[in-house]
């Protein structure tokens, strides 16, 4: 179960082709979702390879679905190979890791 914030935005948006998210402002209000969630990790850790795989990640290959260990690899491979945004990227992914314990 979820709970929707009074910050979310009220109308019906596009993620990508065939998907689309429902987000609306109602104060307090807790919505059940049947589809599978995906852990935030999972989520910066495509972000980290459409950002830098080519520069820093041109080694590791990009999994469908990536597991802690795997979103860790990457965030290492942002620090040694990345630069300064690199380097924030891979705090975040590691703070989300963590997160999941």
């Amino acid at each position: 179960m979820r709970e929707l914030s009074r910050c979310e935005v009220l109308q019906k948006q596009w993620v990508k082709p065939g998907i689309f998210s429902f987000a609306g402002c109602y104060g307090s209000m807790s919505i059940m979702s049947t589809e599978p969630t995906q852990p935030d990790f999972a989520r910066l850790y495509r972000q980290a390879f459409e950002e830098y795989g080519a520069r820093a990640l041109w080694n590791k290959r990009m999994l469908e679905e990536p597991t802690r260990e795997d979103a860790l690899v990457v965030a290492r491979a942002l620090r040694v190979e990345g630069n300064r945004a690199a380097r924030q990227l891979a705090e975040q992914i590691e703070r989300a890791c963590r997160a999941t314990v």
